[in-house]
């Protein structure tokens, strides 16, 4: 078996008995509940449409996941402090972005500018994280779980099948 044979039958093993789908606005749906979900193996005749539309599925996700990435690295978290001298913004992977700081805070002590400023930066960093999580969680909630891969006995039908086609 060549290489390249060998990754389209890995991949045709984790093929998914179940079909899900993807919505006609381009973005994905729900993933549907166990009881929605149609867990019979394609018939032998469907193999290559199955596997056309796992791909193409699969495809779409992708498109999610990086859409999700992008908005993800939009995200701007912003705080300030009480009083109004010190201000930050972080990214969406938690990076500083921006620190401004009133010269009149500079007649704070060392210690309490210097805790003024770590609360601001933590507090524009949870603020750009919770902004990626709900991201994180809106791409969650609309992918497909992973499918369950076929077993053993579906490829052993399969290959009886060819031989018998065969003969």
């Amino acid at each position: 078996m060549t290489h390249a044979t060998l990754s389209v039958h890995e991949t045709y093993l984790s093929l998914s008995r179940s079909r899900w789908g993807v919505s006609t606005l381009g973005g994905l749906r729900p993933a549907p509940k166990s009881s929605e979900v149609d867990m019979r193996s394609p018939a032998p005749e469907d193999d290559a449409e199955f596997l056309a539309q796992y791909i193409a599925q699969s495809r779409q996700i992708m498109r999610g996941l990086q859409a999700a990435r992008s908005a993800i690295q939009q995200v701007e978290g912003w705080a300030r402090s009480a009083d109004g001298m010190v201000e930050a913004s972080a990214g969406g992977q938690g990076a500083p972005t921006s620190l401004r700081i009133d010269p009149r805070a500079l007649r704070l002590s060392e210690a309490a500018l210097g805790a003024t400023v770590t609360a601001v930066l933590r507090a524009a960093q949870d603020d750009a994280g919770r902004q990626a999580q709900e991201i994180a969680d809106e791409v969650n909630s609309r992918t497909p779980a992973l499918p369950e891969p076929l077993d053993e006995t579906f490829v052993r039908e399969r290959v009886e099948q060819a031989a018998r086609d065969l003969l």
